[in-house]
């Protein structure tokens, strides 16, 4: 099979697996029977559609009149949009912030407990999760450093996500201004991820996924950018390894990557020995990363106890619970913990695993579809679905600390927060933009897609995949939005082209 071939099947797998999720979502949402956060505030899916067609219709006559025309200092645009938008994204921050308790709070607990200097080894949280202790040990040494400036370093942690979904949304720009040379698409990149990574209220809590977001497009943006795979493959992997240490979902990327190379590679009939170099620089880089992982674990004093770590068989198992759609589950949870020892645990939830199948039978492609909608349905990404949200016991921060606009606080509660006046508002608006994003990707339905446009669709039909047979969270998509977002504006410049050759440069 020729590599236009396998391009071409790893499109018609990703974009017919997200048709099928979305005419699903605009058809059968309202008569099927899944979990979802949203769904008692959300309108049908069919009439915001309607809205964002409408809305589509505009952004092509836009395109039509602004769609040739350049900036003159695009680099100077660039940098001041962002450090505006930054700012913008501080402000609500300042306003809205509070603390949660959830995995948010677990890691504030034992960074304190780090900067310390008190035992870490005993928390059950820690040693069941060790994949975390990475990301504690970074958030010990980012709140010494706020703290020594002055700057309460909860909040800081929560300016550094905006920070870094700030960036995440500029390289996405620049995976486009780099392909398609041109400014209108580049903006169009801009504008919505602001809206929907950037002005998601994920950016108010210090949570791990925004920290994540950087990893997956910067992945891309090096894999379009850097011819000379002396650069590449190591900068590839460095930013990879570090990425998954924070989330280990990262790696999804990387194998996509791994994957699109070796089909190039093989393609041009490689010299033996530039691919075992290749390998050997990943090995090497891999195995750097592994030991500073265990660096960081011996400058907190933390040992890893392997008996009670949860392994992927965990995940597996939560992944075909009934009740939760595949997503977390108390009930799965108290499951593992109960067996002491990992060998025990890891047979019992297997066993589980595959009683869980035998009894889905026939209906397990109905299961897939339930929790591919609990996944996809939700342009808010879970929020308010975890945490504090569960029982409405949060504090208005406006009214305890001085400083902040009491006003825009008001209103910005009113707008995000779970059970207000209009949190409707806000979910219906943050659904009309994600389907708005969604419906872009289907305009890569038209033309052959080549190695960089298949490398992204790879990645995010291997985050897909994992979400179908792991636990879900349609949070878990958050940490990907820069490629969905990448992915949509490159399908709508194919649709609003479509009658001729594609604008100024190749397809991405």
């Amino acid at each position: 099979m020729t590599h236009s071939k396998l391009f071409s099947t790893i499109k018609y797998l990703f974009l017919g697996y997200l048709t099928l999720v979305f005419i699903g979502m605009v058809f059968v949402d309202e008569n099927l029977d899944y979990y979802s956060v949203i769904q008692q505030f959300k309108l049908s899916n069919w009439l915001i559609l309607i809205v964002v067609l409408l809305g589509a219709l505009g952004y092509y006559f836009l395109y039509r009149k602004l769609g040739t025309k350049q900036l003159k200092h695009f680099k100077r645009f660039l940098i001041i949009y962002a450090l505006v938008f930054l700012v913008i994204q501080m402000i609500i921050s300042y306003n809205l912030y509070f603390y949660t308790d959830w995995d948010v709070k677990n890691l504030m607990y034992l960074s304190d407990r780090i900067n310390a200097g008190t035992n870490i080894n005993n928390l059950h949280y820690l040693q069941t999760y060790p994949n975390n202790a990475f990301l504690a040990w970074n958030f010990a040494v980012l709140k010494r450093m706020f703290t020594y400036l002055g700057l309460d370093s909860y909040r800081g942690l929560i300016y550094l996500g905006n920070l870094i979904t700030n960036l995440s949304i500029v390289l996405a720009a620049l995976v486009i201004k780099k392909l398609s040379k041109n400014d209108f698409w580049t903006i169009s990149v801009l504008v919505l991820g602001s809206i929907i990574i950037g002005l998601s209220p994920w950016i108010t809590i210090p949570y791990s996924d925004a920290y994540g977001t950087l990893f997956p497009i910067l992945v891309i943006y090096l894999e379009i950018s850097l011819e000379d795979q002396k650069q590449r493959i190591p900068l590839v992997t460095l930013v990879t390894a570090i990425g998954y240490l924070i989330k280990p979902t990262v790696v999804i990327v990387l194998i996509a990557s791994i994957i699109i190379r070796g089909i190039l590679l093989f393609k041009s009939k490689p010299k033996f020995k530039k691919v075992i170099s290749s390998f050997f620089i990943v090995v090497a880089i891999v195995f750097s990363l592994w030991g500073f992982k265990n660096l960081t674990y011996l400058s907190i004093g933390f040992k890893a106890d392997k008996e009670s770590e949860f392994s992927l068989t965990h995940y597996l198992m939560m992944g075909l619970n009934q009740d939760s759609n595949g997503g977390y589950s108390g009930k799965d949870f108290r499951f593992s913990a109960y067996y002491l020892n990992s060998q025990e645990r890891k047979q019992a939830e297997i066993k589980e695993t595959v009683n869980r199948l035998k009894n889905y039978g026939w209906d397990y492609p109905e299961f897939l579809f339930k929790k591919s909608m609990s996944v996809y349905n939700d342009g808010t990404f879970f929020w308010s679905g975890e945490g504090t949200f569960d029982n409405g016991s949060y504090t208005y921060f406006y009214q305890e600390i001085s400083g902040i606009n009491n006003t825009l606080s008001e209103v910005l509660h009113e707008f995000y927060w779970y059970n207000e006046n209009n949190y409707a508002v806000f979910v219906n608006i943050a659904q009309a933009f994600w389907l708005f994003t969604l419906l872009g990707i289907f305009g890569n339905w038209l033309r052959k897609p080549n190695e960089k446009e298949t490398l992204i669709m790879l990645s995010l039909l291997g985050l897909s995949l994992f979400l179908l047979l792991f636990e879900q969270r349609s949070r878990y998509l958050y940490l990907y939005l820069p490629l969905f977002i990448v992915l949509s504006i490159n399908g709508w410049r194919k649709l609003f082209s479509s009658g001729g050759k594609l604008d100024n440069a190749d397809v991405l």
